[in-house]
């Protein structure tokens, strides 16, 4: 089974699936009551628990959360700049390495 939740102007939007009958996910079959709403919900509403009190850093020993070091893409770093001739025409990189002229 998957449940899926997501915001919309009224609240949440919910949505069920059987994976197992219904794998390319055609057929909702929400409906508050049905046994596997309330027990994906449990964990759902567990699991958005346990987010917030980590992002809170409320779940660490230290209780707080360092702040997050700034991100660096791999085309600024000096260290893969050497390479970027090699790889220009790459076709796994020349995208990103005409993007990062």
């Amino acid at each position: 089974w998957k449940i899926i939740s997501q915001p919309n102007g009224k609240g949440r939007k919910i949505e069920l699936f059987n994976l197992s009958t219904d794998s390319c996910e055609l057929i909702n079959e929400f409906r508050p009551q049905h046994p596997q709403v309330i027990r994906l919900r449990k964990i759902l509403v567990e699991a958005r628990k346990s987010i917030e009190m980590s992002v809170d850093g409320k779940d660490y020993p230290s209780k707080k959360v360092l702040q997050q070091p700034p991100r660096i893409f791999w085309t600024d770093l000096s260290e893969y700049q050497k390479f970027f001739p090699q790889w220009k025409n790459r076709p796994e990189y020349k995208s990103r390495l005409n993007k990062s002229k």
